[in-house]
């Protein structure tokens, strides 16, 4: 039993590590990705609201199938969406029927 505990632990920290070197082999990768998650749901949100007229809920069904985010407010007034995702922050706009949405 002491010799599979022993294995299993050797085996863990092979991941641990392993996982470390790719994270700090991808690190530029990785750090430029982390706006895009919150920008892109952003725009996604605006895009559907005041674009294609779905309701909050449904554009919120469809934005938060692939990207991870904390919160996100919608101003009707402002025509804006703001969503905080992975320590970022990025707000998109509607600019117009002609321009949809775009990021600020």
């Amino acid at each position: 039993m002491k010799k599979i505990l022993k294995i299993a632990l050797i085996l863990l920290l092979v991941v641990i590590v392993g996982i470390g070197v790719w994270v700090a082999a991808n690190w530029r990768d990785i750090s430029a990705f982390l706006p895009m998650a919150s920008g892109a749901y952003a725009k996604f949100m605006c895009s559907s609201i005041f674009v294609e007229g779905k309701t909050e809920e449904a554009a919120h069904n469809w934005a938060r199938l692939a990207l991870p985010v904390s919160s996100c407010v919608v101003d009707y007034e402002k025509k804006t969406v703001t969503v905080k995702g992975l320590g970022h922050e990025n707000t998109a706009r509607y600019a117009g029927a002609r321009f949809g949405c775009t990021l600020e």
